[in-house]
C-alpha cells in the first residue's frame, strides 16, 4: 500500500529544523513564539501545502485569513533593532492571536526597491510599516486592501491607522507656553511625507491655541536630509536671535537637533528647552529623555489587526483612518526659559 504524502507537523518541523510543537504554537498565532519563526513557519506551510489537520477522516482545507505584513527595511534584522517596528509586531501579534489570523511578515527589500511579494504568500490584506513607494503601493492594492501605519499615499485606495499627530504637537507647544516660552522653532523634515504635515498643523495650532504670536514663530523644513540634520545654520542662527525652544518633528529629529545645538555650545534644557514626538530610543544613540509624545504603537498594532479583519470583512467599505489616543511624557529636555541668558559663542 503506498504511504501518504500529505504534509504534517513533522514535515514543516524538518524543513525548518525546530521542534514540531514550536511549528504548532507557531500556526496557532502562539504570542510566546517571536514572530520572525511564526511567518517563516507559515510561509513554508503554504509552500509545501499543508492543509491542517481534522479529528477524524482525511485532512479537510481550512483557509485561514492572512495578513501580510510588511517593513520598509533591509532585513528582518533591520526590523528587530528599531523599537518602533517591535511595538507595532507586539500589537499585531497579540491581536492576531486572539482574532485567530495568520500574519506573514516580510522586509520590503526581499522584493526589489519597488517590488511587491510574489502571489503564492497567499495575503489577504496588507499592513505597511514605513516610506514605501508609492508603485508598490499600488501593486499591492491592486490585489489585496492595504492599511498603512502613519502615512498616507494620494492616489491610492487604502485604510490608515494614525497617530494623534495633531493633538499630541499640540499639547506639547501647550506645554512649553506654560513654562514661559514664547518664541518656538519649528524644525520638521520634507513636508512631502503626509506624517509631516499633520504634525506642522499640529504646531500652528498649538501656537494659536496657546495665545502665542505666529509671526514670531521660526519654521524650518528643509534642514534635513534622509533624516539627517545637514543645514544647522539656520536652527542655531534662530536661537541666538531669540528663540527659547525647538519643537521637533520627531525623536529622531530631536536627537539630530540636541547633537547640532550642543555641539554649537547650547546646554539642553538651561539654554534651549527641546521636545521630539514618538517617545523611542534609537540603537546606538544615548537615551535623551525627552520631553515627547507617546503615540502607543502597541496599540496602533492591535488596532492595525482588527481593522484588517474588519475590511475583509466589509472589502467595499469607504476608507477609513482611525486615530489611536496618545499621551505626552514630560522629560529632563524642557524648564522654563532662563532671564537675560548669554548666548554660547561659537566653539573654534
Amino acid at each position: 500500500m503506498a504511504r501518504s504524502n500529505r504534509v504534517t507537523l513533522d514535515t514543516i518541523s524538518r524543513a525548518l529544523n525546530i521542534s514540531t510543537s514550536s511549528v504548532s504554537r507557531a500556526l496557532r498565532n502562539d504570542p510566546l513564539v517571536h514572530p520572525e519563526t511564526r511567518a517563516q513557519v507559515n510561509a513554508t506551510a503554504m509552500r509545501l501545502g499543508y492543509q491542517g489537520r481534522s479529528r477524524r477522516g482525511p485532512q479537510v482545507s481550512v483557509k485561514q485569513r492572512t495578513i501580510g505584513v510588511l517593513f520598509a527595511a533591509s532585513s528582518m534584522s533591520d526590523v528587530k533593532s528599531h523599537s518602533l517596528t517591535m511595538s507595532y509586531l507586539q500589537g499585531l501579534t497579540a491581536e492576531a492571536g486572539r482574532l485567530n489570523v495568520t500574519l506573514n511578515i516580510h522586509a520590503a527589500e526581499e522584493f526589489g526597491q519597488n517590488g511587491v511579494p510574489p502571489e503564492h504568500l497567499d495575503t489577504d490584506v496588507w499592513v505597511l510599516s514605513g516610506q514605501h513607494s508609492a508603485e508598490r503601493v499600488a501593486k499591492l492594492a491592486s490585489v489585496a486592501p492595504v492599511i498603512s501605519f502613519v502615512r498616507a499615499y494620494p492616489g491610492v485606495t487604502h485604510d490608515l491607522v494614525a497617530t494623534d499627530d495633531v493633538s499630541g504637537i499640540s499639547q506639547l507647544v501647550a506645554h512649553l507656553a506654560q513654562l514661559g516660552h514664547r518664541r518656538c522653532v519649528w524644525a520638521g523634515f520634507d513636508a512631502q511625507s503626509s506624517f509631516v504635515r499633520v504634525r506642522l498643523a499640529g504646531f500652528l495650532e498649538g501656537v494659536v491655541s496657546a495665545g502665542l504670536d505666529l509671526s514670531e514663530q521660526v519654521l524650518l523644513g528643509n534642514i534635513f536630509t534622509e533624516g539627517k540634520l545637514t543645514r544647522p545654520e539656520p536652527l542655531i542662527g534662530a536661537i541666538r536671535d531669540g528663540a527659547t525652544a525647538v519643537v521637533a518633528v520627531s525623536d529622531h529629529a530631536a536627537f539630530e537637533v540636541s547633537e547640532a545645538l550642543e555641539a554649537a555650545g547650547f546646554s539642553i534644557p538651561e539654554d534651549v528647552s527641546l521636545t521630539g514626538f514618538d517617545a523611542i530610543g534609537e540603537p546606538g544613540r544615548r537615551a535623551a529623555h525627552f520631553t515627547s509624545f507617546d503615540p502607543n504603537f502597541v496599540e496602533m498594532g492591535r488596532s492595525a489587526a482588527r481593522l484588517a479583519v474588519w475590511r475583509l470583512e466589509n472589502p467595499s467599505a469607504a476608507s477609513v483612518k482611525l486615530v489611536v489616543r496618545g499621551r505626552m511624557l514630560e522629560g529632563i529636555t524642557t524648564a522654563a526659559p532662563r532671564r537675560g541668558k548669554s548666548v554660547p559663542k561659537r566653539k573654534r
